[in-house]
């Protein structure tokens, strides 16, 4: 596929990194990046105060932390400034150059920082690997059951909007109904019992 032409021209004026170990027991996360930052302006001869825009990037729960551009913003200098947060698994680092490239040749931004860190040491992978995988079941069944319902749904709309109470349910999961898609009886009546158990009160109509 052909690439569109950039508004203007993109250079990397100026980069620093922290001094590399496998330990760092005298700095913490924000200390880290400091020191990145200081180094990466001093290198481009300027100030703090002539960037425009930072992109911030790592895999936060690696580190068993949400949201760490948030207490980094302390050492990262991007208190009063533009802030763009990425994290896209192993493929930040590349990523963040790809984001600060296209800022600034879109002409939205003069200068931009770019910042990636990462330090496992205070973090656990796995640990992060896990609270990912947590949350891939609710991924996938908010949509199959948004579509299981849908496919029977005969209801009322709300303000624009489907109204699923448990008779929508029941009309979803339903043995009868529920055969033709996964031919599977006995799961849709559990899934019927379930909530009439747990599902009362939980889904009101709003007429």
């Amino acid at each position: 596929m052909k690439m569109h032409a950039k508004n203007r021209n993109v250079a990397i004026i100026g980069i620093g990194q922290t001094s590399l170990s496998s330990h760092k027991e005298d700095q913490n996360q924000v200390e880290m990046v400091q020191e990145a930052v200081i180094n990466a302006l001093a290198d481009a001869g300027l100030k703090i105060g002539d960037i425009d825009c930072i992109v911030h990037g790592n895999m936060e729960l690696f580190e068993m932390q949400f949201a760490p551009d948030l207490w980094h913003s302390l050492g990262t200098g991007a208190y009063g400034k533009d802030e763009y947060r990425i994290t896209t698994g192993g493929t930040t680092g590349a990523t963040l150059v790809c984001a600060a490239d296209n800022l600034v040749a879109s002409g939205l931004y003069d200068t931009v920082l770019a910042i990636g860190m990462e330090k496992l040491q205070e973090g656990n992978t796995t640990g992060g690997i896990t609270n990912m995988g947590n949350m891939l079941g609710g991924m996938i069944m908010q949509p199959a059951v948004g579509w299981v319902l849908d496919r029977r749904w005969s209801g009322a709309y709300a303000m624009g909007v489907r109204v699923y109470d448990f008779d929508a349910y029941r009309a979803g999961f339903r043995p009868g109904g529920q055969r033709r898609y996964c031919n599977c009886r006995r799961y849709a009546g559990k899934a019927i019992r379930l909530l009439r158990r747990f599902g009362k009160g939980l889904v009101e109509d709003p007429t």
